[in-house]
């Protein structure tokens, strides 16, 4: 879901899948990074410069973006794979999406 902020026009998304083993939360745009505190580590994901902050079973990696933010958040996986989680996002243009759902 991308909703439109009505202060700078820049959209935001917040998406969140929950089980009984963790929750891992994608989201980026006009919102705010969750506010995890712990061990901070400069990453590369793919060619993508970023934050990794882990605190107990806790992590969550930020990317580096020059407009809104972009994060992948876990409660439950290890770093390691949160890492593989967030170089599986690939970018997309806002006109192919738009043309993929039909409206342009």
């Amino acid at each position: 879901m991308v909703l439109r902020s009505p202060q700078n026009g820049l959209g935001f998304f917040i998406e969140s899948f929950s089980s009984a083993a963790g929750k891992l939360v994608i989201g980026g745009g006009a919102t705010e990074t969750l506010p995890l505190t712990g061990d901070e580590h400069r990453v590369e994901v793919g060619e993508c410069p970023a934050t990794l902050t882990t605190s107990g079973a806790q992590c969550q990696v930020v990317f580096d973006t020059p407009k809104g933010s972009l994060f992948v958040y876990s409660s439950s996986l290890a770093a390691e794979a949160l890492l593989r989680v967030a170089g599986s996002l690939q970018p997309i243009d806002r006109s192919e999406l738009r043309a993929g759902v039909g409206l342009e």
